[in-house]
């Protein structure tokens, strides 16, 4: 898990999904 949140190597998919989830909803709350 390089990327770390998914367990997943892949870091289009982590990073791709956890921004616009993760960031996106504390940024406008």
């Amino acid at each position: 898990a390089a990327y770390g949140h998914f367990g997943r190597d892949d870091p289009d998919f982590t990073w791709e999904v956890v921004k616009p989830l993760k960031w996106d909803n504390k940024v406008q709350a």
